[in-house]
Protein backbone atom coordinates (compact mmCIF):
# COMPACT_ATOMS: atom_id res chain seq x y z
CA UNK A 1 0.00 0.00 0.00
CA UNK A 2 1.19 3.49 -0.80
CA UNK A 3 0.19 6.22 1.61
CA UNK A 4 -1.91 9.00 0.18
CA UNK A 5 -1.49 11.33 3.15
CA UNK A 6 1.22 12.13 5.67
CA UNK A 7 -1.44 11.66 8.34
CA UNK A 8 -1.44 7.93 7.55
CA UNK A 9 2.30 7.61 8.08
CA UNK A 10 4.14 6.92 11.34
CA UNK A 11 7.16 9.06 10.44
CA UNK A 12 9.14 8.30 13.59
CA UNK A 13 8.78 4.56 12.99
CA UNK A 14 9.80 4.89 9.33
CA UNK A 15 12.92 6.90 10.25
CA UNK A 16 13.93 4.38 12.93
CA UNK A 17 13.57 1.59 10.36
CA UNK A 18 15.74 3.57 7.92
CA UNK A 19 18.38 3.81 10.66
CA UNK A 20 18.24 0.06 11.28
CA UNK A 21 18.54 -0.84 7.60
CA UNK A 22 21.23 1.71 6.74
CA UNK A 23 23.29 1.56 9.92
CA UNK A 24 23.30 5.37 9.99
CA UNK A 25 22.03 7.58 12.81
CA UNK A 26 19.70 10.25 11.41
CA UNK A 27 19.38 13.77 12.84
CA UNK A 28 16.59 14.28 15.37
CA UNK A 29 15.40 17.60 13.97
CA UNK A 30 13.13 17.47 10.91
CA UNK A 31 12.65 20.66 8.89
CA UNK A 32 10.37 19.45 6.14
CA UNK A 33 8.46 16.36 5.07
CA UNK A 34 6.81 15.71 1.74
CA UNK A 35 5.02 12.75 0.24
CA UNK A 36 4.50 12.13 -3.46
CA UNK A 37 1.70 9.52 -3.47
CA UNK A 38 1.86 8.99 -7.25
CA UNK A 39 5.53 8.03 -6.94
CA UNK A 40 5.30 6.38 -3.52
CA UNK A 41 8.15 8.65 -2.40
CA UNK A 42 8.67 10.11 1.07
CA UNK A 43 11.19 12.96 1.37
CA UNK A 44 12.45 14.12 4.77
CA UNK A 45 14.72 17.16 5.08
CA UNK A 46 16.86 17.54 8.20
CA UNK A 47 18.95 20.54 7.18
CA UNK A 48 20.04 22.73 4.30
CA UNK A 49 23.39 22.03 2.65
CA UNK A 50 26.01 24.78 2.80
CA UNK A 51 27.33 23.72 -0.59
CA UNK A 52 26.36 20.93 -2.90
CA UNK A 53 24.23 18.03 -1.74
CA UNK A 54 25.31 14.51 -2.66
CA UNK A 55 23.01 11.50 -2.61
CA UNK A 56 23.84 7.83 -2.20
CA UNK A 57 21.76 4.67 -2.00
CA UNK A 58 22.15 3.06 1.44
CA UNK A 59 19.55 0.30 1.09
CA UNK A 60 17.02 -0.80 -1.48
CA UNK A 61 14.61 2.14 -1.84
CA UNK A 62 16.52 4.44 0.56
CA UNK A 63 18.71 7.35 -0.55
CA UNK A 64 20.67 9.44 1.93
CA UNK A 65 21.78 12.99 1.12
CA UNK A 66 24.76 14.75 2.68
CA UNK A 67 26.31 18.20 2.54
CA UNK A 68 29.39 17.80 0.33
CA UNK A 69 31.41 20.21 2.49
CA UNK A 70 30.54 19.01 5.99
CA UNK A 71 29.36 15.43 5.41
CA UNK A 72 26.28 16.13 7.55
CA UNK A 73 23.09 14.29 6.65
CA UNK A 74 20.66 16.77 5.10
CA UNK A 75 17.85 14.57 3.78
CA UNK A 76 16.58 11.08 3.12
CA UNK A 77 14.24 9.74 0.44
CA UNK A 78 12.30 6.54 1.00
CA UNK A 79 10.53 4.70 -1.78
CA UNK A 80 7.28 3.10 -0.59
CA UNK A 81 7.82 3.71 3.14
CA UNK A 82 5.04 1.34 4.24
CA UNK A 83 7.02 -1.56 2.73
CA UNK A 84 9.90 -0.79 5.11
CA UNK A 85 7.62 -1.36 8.06
CA UNK A 86 6.55 -4.75 6.74
CA UNK A 87 10.09 -6.09 6.13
Amino acid sequence: MVETSLLELDLRRVLRRVEELSGVRLPESVLEVSLEPDLGLLCVRFGRPKGEELGEPVHLGIHLFRDSETGEITAVEVLEPSKLLNE
